[in-house]
């Protein structure tokens, strides 16, 4: 079930406040101070929320590891490109460009 088929489709759920629904796709940027076992600690809690896809980027080793609900997994280090297809068609991102952006 996508995340647009799991929104409310009556406009008054809008308005009584915030809606609770989990993402298809989450990303996390690590920082030099990430626990390895924190990092898998919330890489299981979005698997077990139902997160469908998760990056997990690294800007120091300039890799995306990408873990998929489906069991689909893999790491992608720049130059390249990533894409976020099955959640977000036409979604995609170079690696190159995005630690570009996270360099001080």
């Amino acid at each position: 079930m996508t995340l647009r088929e799991r929104l409310p489709t009556e406009m008054d759920a809008f308005r009584r406040g915030p809606i609770e629904i989990v993402p298809d796709f989450a990303i996390e940027v690590l920082l030099h101070d990430d626990r390895p076992m924190r990092v898998l600690d919330r890489l299981d809690f979005y698997r077990v929320a139902g997160v469908r896809l998760v990056w997990v980027v690294d800007p120091e080793t300039r890799t995306v590891r990408v873990d998929g609900s489906d069991g689909m997994t893999g790491v992608y280090r720049a130059p390249g490109s990533i894409t976020a297809e099955r959640v977000l068609p036409g979604f995609s991102v170079d690696l190159d460009d995005l630690f570009a952006s996270m360099t001080p």
